[in-house]
């Protein structure tokens, strides 16, 4: 997947109403906690429709509601296990939101139209859909990374079990 660099980000601070953007949510082994299963502790997040964005997180100030975003197990595993639509921006949990939010993240955003995909799609049989001149790949350093429209339909074609349309 590409990754587009966070200074463009910057110097475009949108005025008016802006496009959809699309986001990979990278969990890896370092950000669960000790004894649950990766799956298991990501299936939680999509449960309650949450998900934990650290402060320091690349992307953090740009995400709004009506994104759209992939969740994506990180290694050993590289699969993709649903998609969701973010229903808010950054926000600290309420309360209320604390309460029932299943990690140890002081913030986060609220998710919609949550899509959990059994079996998972492997990440090499997307990259294998995706443009090689591209800067798709399997790993990242960051737990939000903003992919391309096409990345992210051509992952939603993959589970689906479809070729992505063209044109």
């Amino acid at each position: 997947m590409s990754f587009l660099g966070c200074a463009s980000e910057i110097l475009q601070v949108p005025r008016y109403p802006r496009g959809v953007a699309h986001y990979l949510f990278n969990f890896v082994k370092e950000d669960a906690a000790k004894g649950p299963a990766l799956l298991e502790q990501a299936g939680g997040f999509l449960r309650v429709r949450m998900w934990g964005i650290d402060a320091d997180e690349p992307h953090r100030n740009a995400l709004a509601s009506g994104d759209f975003i992939l969740i994506y197990l990180g290694a050993p595993e590289r699969e993709f296990i649903g998609r969701a639509e973010l229903a808010s921006a950054v926000h600290d949990w309420t309360p209320s939101e604390a309460q029932v939010y299943p990690g140890d993240s002081p913030s986060g955003v609220l998710l919609a139209q949550v899509e959990v995909w059994d079996p998972p799609v492997p990440m090499n049989i997307v990259l294998s859909r995706i443009d090689p001149a591209g800067n798709a790949k399997a790993d990242f350093q960051a737990g939000v990374v903003r992919i391309t429209a096409n990345e992210y339909e051509t992952t939603l074609a993959v589970a689906a079990g479809r070729a992505p349309s063209t044109g």
